[in-house]
């Protein structure tokens, strides 16, 4: 029998990049130009539709890369959300709002800081519009002469209120599994897993319209793999037609590796500059990896001068943990989960690495030391069915279309 005090959690919403919050080597390039003579469509007669750049490309120059979705030919398929049903977790959605309320869902909707069916959000924040902002980018009411065009306008949309009070497991519990029989993933392909959408987007997504960004690599299965963008733009089109014929991936296996040679704890200091720790994984039965994850138990006097390396046994390296100035906390990582998908379809058998560095500035010192590392690796031993034919190959003229 196992039984716990409830412990108070800090669950924060995300937001917009803006300009002025970017880091201090963020590039012009990241930030979309915005012109003018921007092209008109025809299809909705929505006030803001002619704004809504990442659904219809607004280039007005033929050499400008393509950033939208590429939603618009899914839509003359007559693909619209219709039949799909999106719950929204997060402080609440104002269902009253007129290019809302047609296609709100109650019947996936629930205030779990109250336990009752109204999600509405607490109108005294200002803050708390964040959830009915993105039910609204899912689901906005089309063809209505108000606001936007949801990306799935014709699905219905439902909150979740979670993040309305204090957010303890049992709430978040009953968030992350309030209505969960009554979703798929897509219309199109009803029984395509969750790690089945993940293998499409990878498949699916566009490297050329982000490629003059800085921090593209290619993996050793041929991915082309960013630490800022992913495998890059979406293309719903491309998505929707793959799933449309998709064959689901093998079952998954996980595998935890414990570190070849290590004695804990192992000491790091600003002198010493870094530490590695090797993983031997020349056994393993995975053969075509997905996830990757490295945890950590560390204690060190200031958590943000660290940055953590993992390199493959192919050899491809990817940072999971940058330096962050203004991370101040004495507390380290006790212990802390990093992932990545960088080596996504990569064969795990042989050496794993994981570096950990000091990058404190001239003049200061820290120091600490490593208790534990493992590594886990999640994948599949047989080929997944998209795989047979050979590596991806990318469509080098996206950008002309």
């Amino acid at each position: 029998m196992w039984a716990a005090q409830p412990e108070r959690l800090k669950r924060d919403k995300r937001s917009i990049l803006r300009i002025f919050d970017a880091p201090d080597n963020a590039l012009e390039e990241d930030y979309p130009q915005q012109y003018d003579d921007e092209p008109q469509w025809p299809e909705f007669n929505d006030e803001l539709w002619q704004h809504e750049w990442y659904l219809k490309d607004t280039r007005s120059l033929p050499g400008l890369p393509k950033l939208d979705l590429n939603v618009l030919p899914v839509y003359e398929r007559g693909i619209t959300g219709r039949g799909i049903r999106v719950a929204v977790l997060d402080d609440g959605v104002e269902y009253t709002h007129e290019d809302l309320a047609e296609n709100y869902d109650p019947e996936i909707s629930w205030d779990c800081n109250h336990d009752t069916p109204d999600a509405r959000p607490n109108f005294q924040d200002h803050v708390n519009s964040h959830g009915t902002r993105c039910a609204g980018e899912i689901a906005m009411v089309a063809n209505n002469r108000k606001c936007g065009v949801g990306i799935a306008f014709g699905a219905k949309v439902g909150g979740i209120k979670l993040l309305g009070g204090h957010v303890y497991d049992l709430i978040e519990g009953m968030a992350l599994g309030f209505a969960h029989d009554k979703s798929n993933f897509t219309k199109e392909a009803p029984n395509i897993t969750w790690r089945d959408v993940q293998h499409i987007i990878v498949n699916t997504a566009e490297y050329i319209p982000l490629q003059a960004n800085k921090g593209w690599t290619e993996n050793a299965a041929g991915l082309l793999y960013n630490i800022r963008f992913g495998f890059g733009l979406m293309n719903a089109d491309a998505f929707v037609t793959a799933a449309s014929t998709w064959m689901n991936v093998p079952p998954k296996s996980t595998e935890i590796i414990l570190p070849k040679d290590f004695a804990a704890p192992r000491n790091l200091s600003t002198s010493i500059g870094t530490i590695s720790v090797t993983f031997d994984n020349a056994t393993g039965r995975i053969r075509y990896l997905e996830h990757v994850e490295v945890q950590v138990d560390l204690g060190y006097t200031e958590r943000g001068v660290l940055e953590i390396f993992l390199t493959s046994p192919r050899g491809t390296k990817v940072q999971l943990l940058t330096k962050r100035n203004r991370d101040k906390s004495k507390e380290g990582f006790r212990p802390w989960i990093f992932m990545s998908v960088a080596t996504w379809s990569e064969d795990p058998r042989g050496m794993w690495e994981v570096q950990i560095l000091d990058t404190s500035p001239l003049g200061i010192f820290n120091s600490g030391s490593l208790n534990d590392c493992k590594l886990i690796l999640h994948g599949t031993e047989e080929i997944p069915p998209h795989l047979k034919d050979g590596p991806r190959v990318y469509n080098m003229n996206y950008v002309r279309r």
